[in-house]
């Protein structure tokens, strides 16, 4: 009971810190973040829910992700219980679309690889201008790295021993996701963040294989979307099931499109689309 009393304490304080909204609230956490590391509620937790999967090996384990165990969470925030993982994948570096505060649990330190993320670049965009790095930090138990979404990216150091870490993520600040080369630090790739925009792109894909006409003013909606890679999948499947709505949307995008690799992009595609075909005038 007193390990629950620990994480009841940590969401009413942390709850309470994110909900006054005001300015640098998130990063505040670090105390109560430290207090809860320092607790042993976590190997508590832990322990209980191994006895408990052993018990019951085929129960589903509340919270359980791919990344992680989710433990706690409330509005604009998110505890994950995590262990160091190997780099997936090799040799890619990916920005964070939160805030995030790393609170080590074992007896091994974290060495962490810190970058600062240059000032004023699009999350968006691969505009070229890499990553400065800041060196490997050393984060024992008992201490906390910060992590602003705008300014830093980190990456845990390879090789090194097991460590499991508490991860507290502030809601998304940013709706993408830059990826890095790794040798370079040149941005490499853009990743979405927005699970409904991912769902949307992939249904544009489906309704442009499809190549129903009868998809043309949905998709033409969808054209004007405010996220970019739904609104240039969308653009692409009206193309497909209707030529010449589809070349209106690419002369559209390629002249005032608000995000540059579009309006390029369009601009290229429009070389490729062959000419009308004049009709022949008898005389």
């Amino acid at each position: 009971m007193q390990e629950a009393a620990h994480l009841d304490d940590f969401v009413a304080r942390v709850g309470g810190l994110c909900a006054s909204g005001e300015p640098g609230a998130f990063f505040r956490s670090q105390v109560q973040l430290t207090v809860l590391a320092a607790s042993g509620w976590a190997a508590e937790h832990v322990r209980q829910l191994l006895t408990d999967v052993c018990r019951q090996p085929e129960r589903d384990v509340p919270g359980m992700a791919d990344s992680g165990l989710v433990v706690a969470q409330g509005a604009g925030w998110t505890l994950t219980l995590r262990a160091v993982p190997a780099p997936s994948p090799p040799g890619i570096l990916v920005s964070a679309a939160a805030h995030c505060l790393i609170a080590p649990l074992g007896p091994n330190p974290a060495l962490v690889d810190v970058y600062a993320r240059p000032a004023h670049q699009r999350p968006d965009a691969l505009d070229g201008q890499t990553l400065a790095p800041l060196g490997t930090r050393t984060v024992a138990r008992g201490q906390v790295l910060a992590l602003d979404a705008g300014q830093r990216l980190a990456a845990f150091a390879q090789p090194q021993a097991a460590c499991p870490y508490l991860l507290l993520a502030s809601a998304p600040v940013f709706a993408y996701r830059l990826a890095y080369d790794r040798m370079t630090l040149c941005p490499v790739q853009v990743i979405s963040a927005d699970l409904t925009a991912t769902r949307l792109t992939y249904a544009i894909r489906l309704l442009a294989a499809a190549g129903r006409p009868t998809s043309g003013p949905r998709l033409e909606e969808l054209s004007h979307h405010p996220q970019h890679e739904v609104r240039w999948e969308a653009i692409r499947a009206l193309f497909r099931v209707d030529r010449p709505a589809g070349t209106a949307r690419l002369r559209e995008a390629a002249a005032d499109d608000p995000h540059p690799e579009i309006r390029i992009t369009a601009a290229a595609g429009l070389g490729h689309v062959p000419a009308p075909v004049q009709p022949v005038r008898v005389t």
